[in-house]
């Protein structure tokens, strides 16, 4: 696997996955709020969860190339963690202060749960709707040290043979009669090694990989029509916003998407990726800001007006963070690394993670 390097079209998808959540969220307000203005739009998909989606395969693209120094392991965690948690804490404390303005105060243990990304797992709510996320790519990160440490990071047969199980279980899942919501983890961590695979084979043109590549593209194509309701009814289309068809086009076609640009290989302007470099702060803060929006403009009464200001006033306040907590947090990280492992290069990673990554 080749080390990690800048690669500005990747840059650019973080920036259209964070956006797309945050219009995604931002069109739901205006929808609940009696307009139709963008009903067009949410009934044919779904722009949020065609952002997750594409922020777990981009997470897959990068994170496994990622280990690299002297003492590997341990420069990756460093990094992950001065990557991850400083913004995710102040976003954390921001939400659970709006709560508390607002005669609904959490609970100090509740906070203290969610400090740690891992609530679900301690019995706690997530106090960001959007954060549930980070937990599956913190579980990702486990399974790709832990792989790398038994040195099976770098096999295809290992990572083709882990996708194939993962969307195979979901692809055969109608054949009980029903489909359980618990297919959408197989689903959501297959998305993450199909990225993996998929760099190999296109970037780094691994013809073993190539070959893993155009069985499993396939198979992931029919894994997302079944974990959107187009084979059997899924427990998510039972909500307005998830619809067969919505949800259909949202998982699927981040795939072409990333196989365009992997192909293509685009320049992205300096807009999206400046989008892509405060990706994360913009999806941590965009609750926080679609509150405090519209606490002063109705999103039923100026849908245009109120999504116009969710996604500037968001951009605006992630920029800040990324200035303010993201980078200087990240520099620490290096030189903490540095300084317990002697190596530890200076530059960015392509993927701050997907969100995150």
């Amino acid at each position: 696997m080749q080390s990690s390097i800048r690669l500005p079209y990747i840059d650019g998808l973080r920036g259209i996955a964070a956006l797309l959540v945050v219009l995604q969220h931002a069109f739901e307000a205006a929808h609940n709020g009696g307009a139709e203005t963008f009903d067009f739009l949410l009934m044919n998909i779904n722009l949020g969860r065609f952002g997750v989606v594409l922020f777990f395969l981009i997470s897959g693209f990068v994170v496994p190339f990622s280990f690299r120094g002297d003492r590997p392991l341990l420069n990756f965690s460093i990094s992950r963690c001065f990557r991850l948690y400083p913004a995710y804490w102040l976003s954390v404390v921001a939400l659970a202060l709006l709560a508390a303005s607002r005669g609904v105060p959490t609970s100090p243990e509740a906070v203290a749960a969610n400090f740690t990304m891992v609530q679900s797992l301690l019995g706690y709510p997530n106090i960001g709707d959007v954060t549930w996320t980070l937990f599956y790519e913190l579980v990702f990160y486990f399974l790709c040290a832990g792989l790398f440490a038994v040195g099976l990071l770098r096999s295809t047969i290992v990572l083709g043979s882990i996708t194939l199980l993962l969307f195979g279980v979901v692809a055969a899942s109608p054949a009980q009669g029903s489909i359980s919501d618990v297919f959408i983890v197989p689903y959501f961590f297959g998305l993450f090694f199909l990225g993996t695979v998929l760099r190999m084979a296109i970037y780094e043109r691994d013809p073993a990989a190539s070959k893993w590549a155009m069985c499993l593209l396939p198979l992931a194509m029919v894994a997302a029509i079944v974990m959107g309701g187009g084979i059997l009814p899924v427990f998510e289309n039972g909500i307005v916003f998830f619809s067969p068809r919505a949800l259909i086009t949202a998982m699927a076609l981040p795939m072409v998407l990333l196989l365009v640009v992997l192909w293509l290989r685009p320049r992205p302007g300096k807009g999206m990726m400046f989008l892509g470099a405060i990706s994360y702060s913009l999806y941590l803060f965009q609750q926080f800001v679609l509150e405090i929006v519209a606490s002063r403009i109705a999103p039923g009464e100026w849908p245009a007006l109120y999504a116009l200001i969710v996604v500037s006033a968001t951009v605006l306040i992630a920029a800040a963070v990324y200035r303010f907590v993201e980078r200087p947090m990240q520099d620490l990280g290096r030189k903490l690394a540095r300084r317990s492992v002697g190596t530890l290069p200076q530059g960015p990673s392509v993927l701050a993670d997907a969100h995150s990554n």
